[in-house]
């Protein structure tokens, strides 16, 4: 009786921490995507932010200066995100002297939920305290545990790299070091798209 008692508990321990935390399994069909701008020269981090993808797609941006009359934000919070739309953000941050990291994992729905919902409370981030901001987040998330809390983007990219399951890809544009100037570019490139 006490090896069934016990083979139960280890099962059911196994399949909670499967449904609950991220990894690869069928019950994964959210996610959330951790973007990291690189300096070309340097190779330091610039900026982190998520894109969270759970009851509505968001992008966590915080301490984030990219204003646009297609993206409507709250603090720091980026709403109505469809694919299109994180092309365009993506894009307005990959350039002549910076490339971005976009490192995706899948989670659970309760997980994903969880991310948005610490999004939406967080509340707007200071200058500088955006890879604290995104790590402190990613902490408080089942399966992100792992993540140290720091104030640099690249520290914040190479412990999510450690997670389980995550798959990452670069985004390299060679248009001028100008944000603003593109941000007009793709502004009016979306809207003949839409």
């Amino acid at each position: 009786m006490k090896l069934f008692v016990n083979l139960f508990l280890i099962i059911s321990i196994h399949v909670i921490s499967n449904f609950c935390f991220a990894g690869e399994t069928e019950l994964f069909s959210k996610e959330i995507i951790l973007v990291t701008v690189m300096s070309n020269t340097t190779k330091r981090g610039g900026h982190s932010s998520l894109i969270i993808e759970a009851t509505e797609k968001v992008i966590f941006d915080p301490a984030g200066r990219v204003r646009s009359k297609l993206l409507k934000e709250k603090a720091d919070v980026l709403y109505g995100i469809d694919e299109s739309l994180e092309e365009f953000y993506l894009s307005i941050h990959a350039r002549e002297t910076h490339h971005v990291v976009i490192q995706s994992i899948l989670v659970s729905d309760i997980v994903a939920q969880k991310a948005l919902n610490l999004a939406k409370s967080n509340g707007p981030v200071a200058p500088a305290l955006c890879a604290r901001s995104v790590s402190i987040l990613l902490r408080k998330l089942p399966g992100f545990r792992s993540i140290k809390v720091t104030y640099f983007p690249e520290k914040l990219m190479k412990d999510f790299a450690n997670i389980k399951g995550v798959k990452t890809k670069k985004i390299f544009e060679y248009d001028g070091p100008d944000k603003h100037k593109k941000l007009i570019e793709l502004e009016k490139k979306y809207e003949l798209k839409n």
